[in-house]
């Protein structure tokens, strides 16, 4: 269960939770994105838009969204905060369902907030709801979904609110379904998704706490608030590789709203699919989650020289191959992360979308690419440098 970055003993671990919710014929519907905080299996919220802020960190970056959403919708809990933060835009708007936490005051302004983000395609759920209120009543108009605290309604009030909302149109989410009885009870009330421990208990993923170099990101956001070429850029970028592999994930993940289809096979390349500006926000995410390490890190500086051996030798021996030189720095700067993440190569790059040269040089060391990785590796053991020669 989860833990695809790492294994679970680690102190070091940050980690993001995932609990199902099924519709009414029992199938996986999508997963609520849960707050985890090192070994807890509960959620220990000291602030709840840094939490959220970690799990939009954890889920896109950390985990990947292909793997922990595995094809269906995400729900996040979110704060007024957190609605009105550039975070926001992190996240692809047809595949999330934003709930409106218990604590936002419902009211002109966030009904004004809820409007835009329908508006983006998000789908809102009002969550935590215990009974309907004069101010509730006025935010229905603005929402997809309301998710019913189910344990904390009066029982002669679950049935009435429950049709109440459907007839309106209204998705009914009921929460906190714990056993076989109130299953039944809500669906016969009319709700249409479930949520709770009687289906499964939240799946927890952990994610090695190796995030990008401090000194290296605030380059990088030099770089980008300077409106630095993609050149620039991509060369900062090999001092960070941790930011790098997030960058990719962040690709992949489909935060533009496209469909991904494509490879990747150059930092060039991923730089102008994500977006200077979208880097922007993603380095202030990284920032903020507090995560990031002061000083240099030895396996960073190994990657670095990694990359520019690997570029000279394509270039030596191909000129005029510039693509193959790009994927050649790329391939030398992330060849190091699966070592800092304790986990196999094959099990790291995992589900990235990285280009088929790239990918068979960091996982199988085949390819051109994976002959250049191969020899500069035992240019490492041997510590002198073998010129390499191909068929």
């Amino acid at each position: 269960m989860g833990g695809l970055l790492m294994d679970k003993a680690s102190s070091r671990a940050a980690r993001v939770a995932r609990q199902p919710i099924t519709d009414i014929k029992g199938r996986l519907a999508g997963y609520e994105l849960l707050f985890r905080d090192g070994d807890a299996q509960f959620a220990l919220i000291k602030d709840a838009v840094a939490s959220t802020v970690a799990v939009v960190e954890r889920a896109l970056g950390g985990v990947g969204f292909d793997a922990i959403s595995s094809g269906k919708d995400c729900y996040l809990n979110c704060t007024t905060e957190f609605l009105q933060s550039q975070a926001i835009d992190l996240l692809p708007p047809e595949r999330f369902v934003l709930e409106i936490h218990e604590t936002c005051k419902p009211g002109p302004a966030l009904y004004a907030l809820c409007k835009r983000l329908r508006e983006r395609g998000f789908r809102l759920a009002l969550d935590d709801v215990q009974a309907l209120t004069p101010m509730i009543r006025q935010m229905l108009a603005v929402v997809d979904i309301v998710k019913l605290d189910w344990l904390e309604i009066d029982p002669p009030q679950r049935t009435p609110m429950a049709r109440e909302l459907a007839a309106q149109g209204l998705c009914v989410l009921a929460e906190k379904i714990e056993d076989a009885r109130e299953y039944e009870v809500s669906r016969a009330a009319g709700c249409q998704l479930f949520q709770g421990y009687y289906f499964v208990r939240p799946e927890v993923f952990a994610v090695r706490a190796t995030p990008p170099y401090f000194n290296a990101v605030l380059a990088v956001m030099e770089l980008l608030m300077n409106s630095a070429p993609y050149r620039q850029l991509a060369d900062a970028l090999l001092s960070a590789p941790a930011l790098l592999a997030q960058l990719l994930r962040l690709a992949s993940s489909g935060a533009m709203g496209l469909a991904f289809k494509s490879s990747l096979g150059s930092i060039d390349a991923a730089l102008m699919f994500v977006g200077t500006e979208r880097l922007l926000q993603w380095c202030g995410v990284l920032m903020y989650s507090d995560q990031l390490p002061v000083g240099d890190d030895p396996l960073a500086q190994l990657a670095l020289q990694r990359a520019h051996w690997m570029r000279d030798e394509v270039e030596r021996i191909w000129p005029e191959d510039r693509p193959l030189a790009l994927r050649a720095v790329l391939t030398g700067s992330l060849s190091l992360l699966h070592v800092a993440h304790g986990v196999s190569a094959r099990a790291f790059w995992q589900g990235l979308p990285l280009a088929g040269d790239v990918l068979a040089a960091l996982v199988d060391r085949s390819g051109v690419l994976g002959e250049v990785l191969a020899l500069v590796e035992q240019s490492e053991q041997r510590e002198h440098v073998l010129s390499p020669s191909f068929a």
